[in-house]
């Protein structure tokens, strides 16, 4: 095989995916820090909005929640002279849900949403709502109802009311999360009292324990159908579930839980205490992954979004400080960039080549300048044409990843 033949055959195999879905890499900045202890989060969005938690010298202090915007504004979730405030989740347009406190004792707490920036206490004017956890992009909210015979049921809430969600076939029920297309899961007793995981959608509630290959523990669904959660067999064992298909996360590994979902099928966890991401239906280590480590030791997670950012909550004995560290997917070269990469070294080395046949028709042993100059000038041009291209795409790929 000639040499000009051996790179076209590199060529091919730069632009050729090694394997669809490679390891993840990351790149660490940090979004927000406070005093060590005094702190915490829930809550992580497409918009990079997220929830914090500040918490005071006990006994007699008190725990403040509010949302902190990417734009820089906040919002708080204490209701007018409450106490404490605790938020549970935060969707993509920055609307919250949670409960807010008078008591320093958190008891008697009022189930709260956070809507278009304005502050509702969602069991006013005598509503039985007693717990909000979910939030949709659409202002549907997952919660739980006290019903007129003192049994807790899931429900849906939304425009001012609820909706009953009933259980199956046993007295209570509860509704934790929820998607963008209406699907509600949670989990309610049956009539032998045994406590199954529910979907909720077009107005029945299906018990996941009967489907096939369902393990039960459901706790998160995104808009795609697909079902996170983690089942104990002597161990707890982080799963995913569609379409009666169950995909162990970490199958034998340890001891693992599921921590975050997003719409394109990621997700984060804990592997006997050590966080993953699965990614392209393997799972990756993910503080591995990040080429900057940051001096703030991994504490728990406060979201995944659809960017496939990533939002943990880290503390620094060193720096007596913890912090809110934004992991951020580093792009490989796309396979423009790496076919541009190609055509330079081609270019180059013809450029050598025809140097060498100049040199060996002067007799010299060397080109004339005067030749070389001519001769290279279109091969010289294509270069760094070529090699323009690459950083072009390879810049247009971090940005987007921005």
């Amino acid at each position: 095989m000639t040499k000009f033949a051996s790179l076209l055959v590199a060529l091919l195999l730069c632009t050729t995916p090694v394997h669809a879905d490679p390891a993840p890499a990351y790149r660490a900045s940090l979004l927000y820090t406070y005093a060590m202890w005094y702190g915490s989060g829930a809550g992580f969005n497409n918009r990079r909005d997220f929830g914090a938690h500040y918490t005071s010298d006990y006994p007699g202090g008190f725990d403040v929640s509010w949302v902190q915007y990417a734009n820089g504004e906040a919002s708080g979730l204490t209701l007018f002279g409450g106490h404490s405030s605790h938020l549970s989740d935060l969707n993509d347009v920055g609307d919250a849900v949670g409960w807010s406190t008078n008591d320093p004792q958190g008891s008697a707490a009022h189930p709260i949403a956070l809507l278009n920036r304005s502050l509702i206490q969602l069991d006013a004017d005598g509503q039985p709502i007693v717990y909000a956890d979910a939030i949709s992009n659409h202002q549907q909210i997952a919660g739980t109802v006290r019903t007129p015979g003192g049994s807790l049921h899931g429900a849906l809430i939304e425009h001012g009311g609820f909706h009953d969600l009933g259980t199956l076939g046993g007295d209570k029920s509860y509704a934790s999360a929820l998607n963008d297309n209406g699907q509600i899961l949670g989990s309610a007793q049956t009539a032998q009292g045994e406590w199954h995981s529910f979907l909720y959608e077009n107005g029945s509630m299906i018990d996941l324990n009967s489907q096939p290959g369902f393990p039960g523990g459901a706790s998160l669904i995104n808009n795609e159908g697909v079902i996170a959660g983690s089942f104990y067999n002597g161990q707890w064992n982080a799963f995913l579930y569609r379409d009666q298909q169950l995909t162990l996360l970490a199958a034998g590994a340890g001891s693992s839980g599921v921590n975050g979902l997003n719409n394109e099928g990621e997700a984060i966890g804990l592997l006997n205490g050590a966080p993953f991401v699965w990614h392209g239906g393997q799972r990756f280590d993910l503080l591995g992954a990040v080429g900057n480590p940051q001096p703030y030791d991994f504490r728990y997670f406060l979201g995944l979004n659809d960017s496939g950012e990533i939002l943990y909550d880290g503390c620094s004995y060193q720096l007596q400080a913890c912090a809110f560290v934004l992991l951020t997917p580093v792009p490989e070269p796309s396979p423009a960039s790496m076919a541009a990469l190609g055509l330079a070294l081609l270019a180059l080395w013809r450029r050598k080549q025809q140097r060498r046949t100049i040199a060996r028709k002067s007799g010299s042993g060397a080109p004339r300048p005067g030749a070389t100059r001519s001769v290279s000038a279109a091969t010289a041009t294509a270069a760094v044409t070529a090699a323009a291209a690459v950083a072009t795409g390879i810049a247009a790929d971090v940005v987007r990843a921005a």
